[in-house]
């Protein structure tokens, strides 16, 4: 499969491995006078992407997404912390009479799972300099598909400098290799500046940028964007037998968080995809179709609870 141009779509790209992002509401290191501890995460999430018509093909398709996903965080010492994330997310395409993708069929395929393992951490070399780092390995497949051929991996790496209490800035290199055995690599803006009291901008664990107004003790209100990315293989009985599909959009949305406590955070999302992709290669990486979608409404719910 070719490289392709989404390395340069946005600053801030895709983290594949989400345990790897730093979440930044927390420093990833504490300070000399906090002992070192382990804390563990858990996060479900599901999405639905309405019904979007193909742009140039007949058909339309719409996405049901659930994922959950399990972090595990240990401050190994002041200045290195360690996390450790895993994470799955099935997804049901729904597609009526999308006959332009795939010859034969107007249901080129259905579900698809996205399974990720990811170690890494975050070093300290500085009170104002840290270093990020991670690995993952992340297998993406629709059901039938060859298990051997949905393995592929990456690694993360990265640099935040901390110009103030309430102004950190850095960039970071998501490199990782395609179901084809090609390489691709994405940029990502690491930021963190809180504005005034109720005000702040920031990467989050998702690699989004997110705008946040914080409104009460409990609630949040503001708007998000990133980049997503979802490269699968295809079922080897399918139309398009051991092909690839890669899928690629530029989400937008509004949303809202309750935070019960530290430990308990609900957010609901509701937005649409400013740009939205299918690129369809068969077995030997020699491309088959493509198609841009219509925009459609997107509906989300997250639930993260730590302890």
């Amino acid at each position: 499969m070719p490289t392709r141009t989404q390395c340069a779509l946005l600053a801030f790209g895709l983290l594949t491995a989400p345990a790897l992002a730093q979440d930044a509401s927390e420093s990833a290191v504490e300070s000399e006078a906090s002992p070192p501890k382990t804390g563990f995460s858990l996060r479900f999430d599901t999405e639905w992407i309405g019904s979007a018509d193909l742009d140039t093909g007949p058909g339309d398709v719409s996405v049901t997404r659930l994922g959950a996903s399990f972090g595990i965080r240990h401050i190994v010492n002041p200045r290195l912390a360690l996390r450790f994330g895993a994470s799955v997310e099935h997804s049901q395409y729904d597609f009526s009479g999308a006959t332009g993708l795939v010859a034969g069929t107007a249901d080129p395929f259905d579900d698809i799972t996205i399974t990720t393992v990811s170690v890494g951490g975050e070093y300290a070399s500085s009170e104002t300099d840290a270093w990020i780092f991670g690995v993952f390995v992340r297998s993406a497949g629709e059901s039938g598909a060859d298990f051997g051929d949905t393995i592929d991996g990456g690694i993360m790496l990265g640099y935040r400098h901390t110009f103030s209490e309430t102004f950190s800035l850095g960039a970071a290199v998501n490199v990782g290799t395609e179901l084809e055995d090609d390489i691709y690599a994405i940029p990502i803006v690491i930021i963190d500046w809180q504005i005034n009291d109720k005000w702040r901008l920031a990467t989050t664990e998702q690699a989004r940028v997110q705008l946040r107004y914080e409104h009460a003790d409990a609630w949040a209100f503001g708007v998000e964007g990133g980049y997503e990315r979802r490269e699968f293989r295809l079922d080897q009985s399918g139309p398009l037998p051991h092909g690839v599909v890669d899928e690629r959009r530029i989400p937008l949305a509004a949303f809202a968080t309750y935070t019960a406590s530290p430990n308990f955070i609900i957010t609901g999302r509701i937005g649409t995809s400013v740009w939205s992709e299918f690129e369809f290669s068969n077995s030997r990486g020699n491309f088959v179709s493509e198609d841009e979608l219509a925009a459609s409404l997107a509906l989300g719910l997250s639930l993260t609870v730590r302890f």
